[in-house]
C-alpha cells in the first residue's frame, strides 16, 4: 500500500469520524446542490466515499459549493470529494481555507497535495511546519520523510529521526513504524533490534498492520 494511499485512507476515516460526533447530517451540505434530490446526493455521495472518481465528478458537476462560500464542515466535505476525484489542485483552496481558519490538519492536507500530487515540495514544507508546529502528528511524520529523502530541505537523518519521534509521540502509526525500521537497521547501537521491536509495537497499538507483522516476527526470532 502506498504511503498516499494509506494517508488518504486516513483523512477519510478522520472525516467520516468528524461527521459522526457532530451530529451532521450529509444533506446539510445539500444547501450547495440545487440539482440532485436528497436520494441521489446520498447515493452518489456514498459511492463516491468508497473511492469511486466518477462519482464524485458527478457530485462536482452537478454544483458543489464554492470554497469562498462553505463553512468549515462544507469546505471539508467538498475538500475531500475533490481530492477522491483526483482534482486536487481545486481541493487546495477548500483545504487552505479551513487552514487559514487554524484548523491545523487541513494544514496538513494541504502539505500532502502539494507534496505527493503536485511535487512542491517547498510549499509543502511550509504547510507541514505549520501544522507540525501545533502537534499535528501526521505532518510531522511528513517532515520525517521530507528530511529522510532531500526533498525541498537538507537531507539530514537527524531530523529525520527527530520529526518520526514527534509523529509517534502523536500516536501517528506511520511515524513510529519507520523509526523501526531505522533502528532495525542501526548496528552501531546496543540493543538496536529491541528498539526497532518496540516502535513497530507502537505502530501495531495505533492501528497499522505492518507494525503487527514486524512485532511478531521480531518475537518470534526472541527479540526482548
Amino acid at each position: 500500500m502506498s504511503v498516499f494511499r494509506i494517508v488518504c485512507m486516513q483523512l477519510l476515516q478522520k472525516l467520516l469520524v468528524l461527521l459522526a460526533i457532530c451530529s451532521v447530517s450529509i444533506w446539510h451540505v445539500l444547501y450547495a446542490f440545487e440539482n440532485l434530490t436528497e436520494e441521489e446526493w446520498h447515493y452518489t455521495y456514498n459511492f463516491c466515499m468508497q473511492n469511486n472518481a466518477n462519482a464524485c465528478d458527478y457530485l462536482i458537476d452537478n454544483g458543489l459549493v464554492s470554497a469562498q462560500n462553505c463553512f468549515d464542515n462544507q469546505c471539508e466535505v467538498v475538500g475531500m470529494i475533490y481530492t477522491l476525484a483526483g482534482r486536487h489542485e481545486e481541493a487546495l483552496a477548500y483545504f487552505e481555507k479551513l487552514c487559514d481558519n487554524g484548523n491545523m490538519a487541513s494544514c496538513g492536507n494541504v502539505g500532502d497535495i502539494y507534496y505527493f500530487h503536485l511535487h512542491d515540495y517547498f510549499r509543502a514544507k511550509e504547510f507541514y511546519e505549520r501544522s507540525c508546529k501545533e502537534k499535528n502528528s501526521a505532518s510531522c511524520y511528513g517532515l520525517g520523510i521530507m528530511y529522510g529523502k532531500g526533498e525541498g530541505v537538507r537531507q539530514s537523518f537527524e531530523r529525520e529521526d527527530s520529526f518520526y519521534k514527534q509523529a509517534c509521540s502523536g500516536k501517528e502509526p506511520l511515524g513510529c513504524y519507520n523509526l523501526g525500521v531505522i533502528y532495525q537497521q542501526r548496528v552501531d547501537i546496543k540493543n538496536h533490534l529491541s528498539l526497532a521491536k518496540e516502535f513497530y509495537g507502537k505502530a501495531c497499538d495505533y492501528g497499522y498492520q505492518n507494525g503487527c507483522d514486524k512485532y511478531r516476527e521480531f518475537n518470534e526470532m526472541g527479540i526482548k
